[in-house]
């Protein structure tokens, strides 16, 4: 139950500022208070905004006839739709398992449409289990936007939902769920599902933890090959940690996919600073001109504007890598390609000829210590010495081989800073500790 004198702040509040997503977003935090593990979490409205852009962006100025959000919730992501769209109500379906969050959400898009909603041109919000759901759900549907529930493997009926899903994928396509395997998360099937349900040519913007597409694990590996063959990857948006989900431990990404579509180039966005300080203006012009340059083969292999990093990657590029995780597409493998070249270009590299060193080399015991990220490997029966970990000889790529390359001491303490740097960037909401300079010069002697 919630507490008189809340509700009489909020009333209060409301009638001082009348503006839905304020309101609801306050709501929602009050209503799903302590509910974070089993997904009631609600959409970063940042974040919502930059999901919207992107998906209007790849739906390539088509009609629409309908935006719909699976997972609503309290409708964050579907009330930001709605301002970046241009949506009337009639062009809105929203659904959530959860009733108490559908009220809030009904709250929110009527503040949105106080003007204009009217009987004949009124949203169209379901209450429904969507494994329960049928096709003709998402007959008209033309994008569809959603933060899925991430609720972990291991919690207590998720197994039961994952199966639910799964005989619902298997009724609709006649074929096994790719990703109902393991202890994969309920939000891979969830994400599956629906694209199951969809129809060729829908546009769906969908975040996700980022584990997914790094991960070595069979669940990450499985998802990858749903996302890359049935999902229609197009393009996917990184971005710091920092202030993006506060309750939730998993960083995320963004994954924009056309149903039905075998794109020949990919791309990455990475914003390199907290979305909360893109210049989303810039951030629009820099993605919509790459979708077009893309679209006519012009294509850039990379970019690098206003705090915003594009790659195009060939569709070979993810399925080579499918097995090894997408390494190539995050801003600390951009850092680290870049630092590389630097090194090259100014001789501070020493490349080792001898090809029979590498038989003789195992991980070494700064692996083992929690450096495996900054150095790896020592000769065996000598100690370790200072060096870049995975990097294949002639390809200053990171992650695709194992090259050796001695530094000196200087050149170590310095990498050592860079490293903590981007850790620290990594890290976000997960509060995890990061070992000091001290700590890491050890490992690294």
């Amino acid at each position: 139950d919630i507490d008189n004198d809340v509700l009489n702040q909020i009333y209060n509040f409301g009638r001082q500022n009348i503006n839905g997503e304020v309101i609801a977003n306050m709501i929602h935090q009050i209503v799903s208070k302590g509910h974070e593990d089993i997904g009631e979490v609600p959409t970063d409205i940042e974040l919502a905004y930059y999901i919207s852009y992107i998906a209007k962006i790849y739906n390539d100025n088509k009609e629409i006839r309908v935006v719909c959000d699976p997972a609503a919730g309290s409708g964050s992501l579907i009330g930001a739709a709605i301002n970046v769209l241009n949506l009337a109500p009639i062009q809105v379906k929203a659904n959530d398992i959860n009733e108490k969050l559908l009220q809030v959400l009904s709250m929110r898009l009527g503040l949105s449409f106080v003007d204009t909603i009217n009987l004949q041109n009124t949203v169209n919000i379901t209450n429904e289990d969507i494994s329960r759901l049928e096709r003709d759900y998402f007959d008209n549907i033309d994008i569809v936007l959603m933060n899925p529930p991430y609720v972990s493997g291991v919690r207590e009926g998720c197994r039961e939902k994952k199966e639910m899903m799964a005989r619902q994928i298997y009724k609709l396509s006649n074929k096994e769920s790719i990703t109902n395997v393991g202890q994969i998360g309920l939000e891979c099937v969830f994400t599956e599902l629906i694209s199951t349900f969809t129809k060729d040519g829908t546009i769906c913007a969908c975040i996700i933890p980022k584990q997914y597409l790094f991960g070595i694990g069979r669940d990450s590996i499985e998802f990858r090959k749903f996302i890359i063959n049935e999902f229609g990857l197009k393009a996917v948006f990184i971005y710091p940690s920092a202030s993006v989900f506060r309750d939730v431990i998993k960083d995320t990404v963004v994954i924009v996919g056309e149903k039905g579509a075998k794109e020949n180039v990919i791309t990455a966005i990475n914003s390199m600073i907290n979305i909360q300080d893109l210049d989303a203006n810039e951030f629009i012009q820099i993605v919509q001109d790459n979708y077009y340059e893309v679209q006519e083969n012009d294509i850039k292999e990379e970019l690098t504007q206003n705090n915003i990093s594009i790659k195009n990657l060939t569709r070979e590029r993810f399925i080579e890598d499918i097995n090894e995780g997408w390494n190539f597409l995050s801003l600390e493998s951009i850092e680290k390609e870049n630092y590389i070249r630097e090194l090259n270009s100014t001789n501070k590299l020493i490349k080792i000829e001898n090809s029979e060193l590498f038989d003789k080399m195992s991980r070494g015991r700064a692996g083992n210590s929690g450096g495996s990220d900054l150095i790896f490997a020592k000769e065996k029966g000598k100690e370790s010495i200072n060096a870049i970990r995975n990097a294949k000889l002639d390809n200053c790529i990171i992650d695709i081989g194992d090259s050796y390359f001695e530094l000196d001491e200087n050149e170590m303490k310095n990498n050592i800073k860079k490293y903590i740097n981007i850790q620290n960037l990594k890290i976000g909401s997960q509060n995890k500790k990061v070992k000091n300079e001290k700590e890491l010069e050890t490992i690294c002697k």
